[in-house]
């Protein structure tokens, strides 16, 4: 898909969600997002000093998508309203903020 077919992230409003993640998987409901089966994104900000990893719809584990420290991310999800989030060692603050486009 060209750049030019993707629309600028629009947030839902007051849809972010502050996640403490650590060495167990922290599972939040992402209760601003789309039904079960809807497409929707969810803007990912780590502003840990450790990567933390995510999944959608399930519990994450260190082989799901990492995300590094400082970065953003935005993700589409398919599978439901449940992320999970855990970090391979010591804990960081993970905001998702659901909307839609990239």
């Amino acid at each position: 898909m060209s750049a030019a077919g993707r629309e600028p992230f629009l947030p839902i409003d007051r849809a972010t969600y502050t996640i403490s993640a650590t060495t167990s998987n922290t599972a939040t409901t992402l209760t601003q997002a789309p039904a079960a089966g809807n497409q929707f994104q969810v803007m990912l900000y780590n502003a840990g000093s450790v990567i933390v990893f995510v999944r959608f719809g399930g519990v994450a584990t260190t082989a799901d998508v990492p995300i590094a420290p400082g970065a953003t991310m935005t993700l589409t999800s398919y599978a439901g309203t449940t992320m999970g989030a855990i970090t391979g060692t010591g804990s960081a603050t993970l905001y998702a903020t659901v909307g839609s486009g990239y």
